[in-house]
């Protein structure tokens, strides 16, 4: 019987064994200390008002809630709990429709501190209700669950509820193991509950699915190369059999006539030669291509990483897959199995396992476990396991040869650009021959993809039953969502990495820097994942499935798994820490090559605290300016912030004013700012149509937010534009010029003397302030002139991008040297005007200018590549650097406002959407 509990600090609600009567536990939502009542004090109503042993039943609140569910014993499984939800009226959802995932209530055993004890149903209050997966009863599942202390799944619909039942897994799981290595050792083994899993059982369809789609694919490169010969046998058909065409043609006509009659004869026979002679060579290049190595990756050594080593060859016993004959890190967030000679392995079990250090961080142990069942679940069908790498191969072979381009394409291009057109028409006519075999291997590549594509997610699903029977139902949920989580942290540090280079700096553990990320995920942005997660949706020509309908096809095994150790996977290797440094290390050397110095990595430690110095004072701008943080629009001139104030009681006053009627104007500010927005995007779009049509290109309805196909309409457009922007401009002034004056007024009174000894207690001083006025003062009045730049390098992109199609167009030529002079005007006056500035943020270059800081190396004027990327640099680099300058001088205003004892404004609300990025599989 289960014991129903209410959480007097957090209101959770959740239930526990009655083995766990008169004893203190844990709330896992709020850590708070619980007394388990006795049983024999219990009592819990029915419906009725009849005293029962059950939990009140579930019903739907008004508020649209779930009342906790009732919970009773599973006559299958000794001491197990299900939840069985009821909503009245209405029968039970299944649980594939939901995209369940797995809770499960776990007792606490002496051998357990109470922390680590039963799980939060709090958060399924807002769950819907699904009904349960159960196993038959005698199955493998079952009896794997058999154990006094055992307990079956319970299902519940979304992937938060996950997260609040999974272990919090930080940047500090990274750090040296409080054991010694045998003692993790003896748990690792421990953990293990059986030798190996059910087996998972292949049907004969299955098979012979995989026999014909490995069939489909072999023909597919063999139509290709029969295609060659087909094109070939063409060239010599017309070369042997069509030298008629010549002398026919020396009998037309006379003299000069005939000569030419005889040159136009010969060029029409010599050019399916030229041109189906380079076409076979193409057609025959993508044969013997290779594709590009993965140099980022370091070989482990046995003796090393023994725990590694013995870990891996445990889960291979266990999912009786044959074991790695390697294994491979890199700095991914992946974990592969492959043959390591690719098709020279397959006729052994010459394996080569891949495993991504970041996602070793990110991940416990059970969860690492499932990570490599799932690989090497698919290489533990024999047969099956070669005909499936076979299928890959060819499918990725197709993918490789439709998109990649490489120099021999590149030279064709220009080649035939630069010689005269009464020869390069040969080499055109080569292209679109190229062209057009492209689209066949196009044809042919989808195909393969749509055939193969079902029978690859069919073995995922069956990769995803080996994970789940080894690290249980419930943790290839958790899995799956740490996965989507360190995608999204990944790439948050990619963006860390960017500002850090920025400053002359690298990171020295890009894995730990993924984890920092991940504690720093604001919860919005885990409801997003959360949300993409249930919404995704599997596609036609998609190799893996959705992840809810993989949650729903584990949930079905409903098993505890065979391995449950919750330790962090990192603790499985000697030297984590290393070898997470080496792999970033490897990882830059690939994108800069010898330009690389040891000197360049920082520890990611410090980095990360120096990025919180700059969210600090991000966070102090959108608090002093309540969000409205308009960058492209000057303030008034500070000049009155360089001088002490001559009565600062007046100043004190004045400040206090403008605050009240900035926080007055803040709401209509915020409404106004979003039409002029709108409005200034429009003019950028207008500007942008303007030139096309100036350059002779066509503008179609549907490239723009507005119709702008005509001069008539762009000249239209930009009026009616202006006129609004000449209205909402006056309704911006009354809070720009408070917020200003506000800011002006603090800092003048952060000059006097009654006040410099608060101001450097709290780590600023009047120098400080002095070099960030003068730099903010400086760009405030350069603007105008990045925003030139901006609209330059938008046009410049744009052209560019057209040039390959229409590169005989003088027009277009024209708009781009215009643009490029443009560009090449303002970017080195811009530049000049910060060559005596230094920067006032820390850097790894003590004395580096403002102006170095922005561009590095001065563009060629010539190149318009080079321009472009300058513009790119100083827009990436300007706009930060003057925000960061600002909020530094708004936390300095905040000194001085909660000194004269203002209070602290609240943090407005960050409403801008969430984007996630884009997906990468597993």
């Amino acid at each position: 019987m289960a014991i129903v509990i209410n959480c007097q600090q957090c209101e959770a609600r959740f239930s526990v064994k009655d083995a766990l009567s008169g004893k203190r536990i844990r709330c896992v939502k709020c850590q708070g200390v619980i007394t388990v009542p006795e049983v024999n004090g219990l009592e819990s109503h029915n419906s009725t008002g009849a005293t029962t042993g059950k939990a009140p039943a579930t019903d739907r609140a008004a508020g649209g809630k779930i009342s906790p569910a009732p919970v009773r014993e599973n006559p299958e499984s000794r001491g197990a709990i299900i939840s069985e939800p009821t909503n009245v009226g209405a029968s039970p959802r299944p649980a594939e429709s939901a995209a369940p995932v797995i809770r499960r209530a776990r007792r606490i055993t002496d051998s357990e501190p109470a922390d680590q004890s039963i799980v939060n149903q709090a958060s399924i209050q807002n769950a819907k209700p699904v009904q349960a997966v159960a196993s038959p009863a005698g199955s493998s599942v079952a009896s794997a669950a058999s154990g006094a202390g055992a307990v079956r799944a319970r299902v519940v619909a979304g992937p938060r509820d996950v997260q609040a039942d999974a272990v919090r897994h930080t940047a500090a799981t990274l750090s040296a193991p409080p054991e010694d290595f045998e003692t993790i050792r003896r748990k690792v083994f421990a953990a293990f509950t059986q030798t190996k899993i059910a087996p998972v059982p292949v049907s004969g369809g299955y098979r012979f699915g995989i026999v014909l789609v490995s069939f489909f694919m072999v023909m597919l490169p063999l139509i290709y190369v029969a295609l060659i010969g087909a094109v070939g046998w063409l060239v010599w058909y017309h070369a042997v059999n069509h030298t008629g065409m010549i002398s026919a043609a020396s009998g037309v006509g006379s003299g000069r006539n005939a000569g030419r009659a005889v040159v136009l004869a010969f060029l029409a026979y010599l050019a399916p030669i030229v041109a189906g002679a380079g076409l076979v060579l193409f057609m025959i290049k993508p044969l013997f291509s290779k594709p590009a190595t993965d140099s980022g990756r370091r070989t482990l050594k046995p003796e090393d990483e023994p725990l590694l080593f013995e870990f891996v060859d445990r889960i291979c016993k266990a999912v009786n897959s044959p074991r790695p004959r390697r294994i491979d890190i890199d700095c991914n967030i992946n974990a592969s199995a492959s043959f390591r000679r690719g098709i020279l392995s397959m006729a052994g079990n010459d394996l080569v396992l891949t495993l991504g250090m970041p996602l070793v961080a990110g991940l416990t142990m059970r969860q690492f476990g499932g990570v490599l069942a799932h690989e090497f679940g698919h290489f533990a069908q024999g047969a099956g396991m070669r005909l499936s790498f076979l299928i890959r191969s060819i499918s990725y072979w197709f993918t490789r040869v439709v998109y990649e381009r490489d120099a021999w394409d590149e030279k064709l291009a220009d080649l035939s650009r630069s010689v005269d057109i009464r020869i390069g028409w040969l080499l055109y006519l080569t292209r679109f021959g190229i062209w057009l075999t492209r689209i066949v291997l196009w044809v042919l590549m989808i195909a393969g993809h749509l055939v193969s594509g079902i029978l690859l997610r069919q073995m995922e699903f069956d990769a995803d039953r080996h994970e789940a029977r080894l690290a249980g139902s419930r943790t290839f949920a958790t899995t799956a969502r740490q996965l989507a989580v360190l995608g999204v942290a990944y790439r948050g540090a990619l963006s860390d990495l960017g500002n850090f280079y920025r400053e002359g700096r690298l990171g020295d553990n890009l894995p730990k820097l993924i984890l920092l990320n991940v504690d720093q995920l604001p919860e919005k942005v885990h409801a997003k994942i959360d949300e993409k997660i249930l919404e995704s949706k599997t596609g036609l020509f998609d190799t893996h499935p959705a992840d809810p309908e993989r949650m729903a096809s584990a949930a079905k095994e409903d098993t505890d798994g065979i391995f449950t150790l919750r330790l962090p996977a990192a603790h499985l290797f000697r030297r984590f820490d290393f070898l997470s440094r080496a792999v970033t290390w490897d990882y830059y050397k690939e994108i800069f090559g010898a330009e690389l110095k040891k000197s360049d990595l920082h520890p990611v430690d410090k980095l990360m605290e120096m990025q919180k110095q700059q969210q600090d004072a991000w966070k102090a701008l959108r608090r002093f300016f309540q969000g409205h943080v308009a960058w492209y629009r000057p303030m008034p001139t500070p000049t009155v912030a360089f001088k002490m104030p001559a009565r600062p009681t007046e100043t004190l006053a004045l400040m206090k004013k403008q605050r009240a009627a900035m926080l007055a104007a803040a709401d209509e500010y915020g409404e106004v700012w979003k039409k002029y927005d709108a409005v200034d995007t429009e003019l950028i779009e207008i500007g942008l149509a303007d030139i096309l049509l100036k350059s002779g290109l066509r503008v179609r309805r549907k490239d723009f937010s507005i119709p702008l196909t005509s001069r008539d309409e762009v000249q239209n457009a930009r009026e009616t534009a202006e006129r609004r922007i000449g209205k909402l401009e006056p309704k911006l002034v009354p809070f720009e010029d408070a917020a200003a004056d506000r800011l002006y007024a603090a800092l003048q009174l952060a000059r006097t003397p009654q006040v410099r000894e608060v101001l450097e207690g709290q780590g600023a001083t009047v120098a400080e302030l002095d070099q960030l006025l003068a730099l903010f003062d400086h760009v405030n009045e350069r603007l105008g002139q990045l925003l030139v730049i901006r609209d330059a390098q938008i046009a410049m992109g744009k052209l560019l991008s057209l040039l390959s199609e229409s590169n005989d167009n003088p027009q277009l030529i024209s708009q781009i040297t215009d643009r490029m002079a443009e560009m090449k005007g303002h970017i080195l006056h811009l530049r000049e005007s910060f060559e005596v500035i230094l920067y006032p943020f820390d850097h790894a270059r003590a004395d580096i200018s403002v102006a170095d800081y922005l561009l590095k190396t001065i563009p060629d004027g010539e190149n318009p590549f080079e321009l472009y990327e300058a513009a790119d640099s100083i827009g990436n680099a300007l706009p930060p650097m003057q925000a960061r300058v600002t909020g530094r001088l708004c936390q300095i205003a905040e000194m001085m406002e909660t000194h004269f004892g203002l209070p602290l404004l609240e943090d407005p609300e960050d409403d801008e959407e969430v984007d996630l990025g884009d997906d990468e599989d597993e």
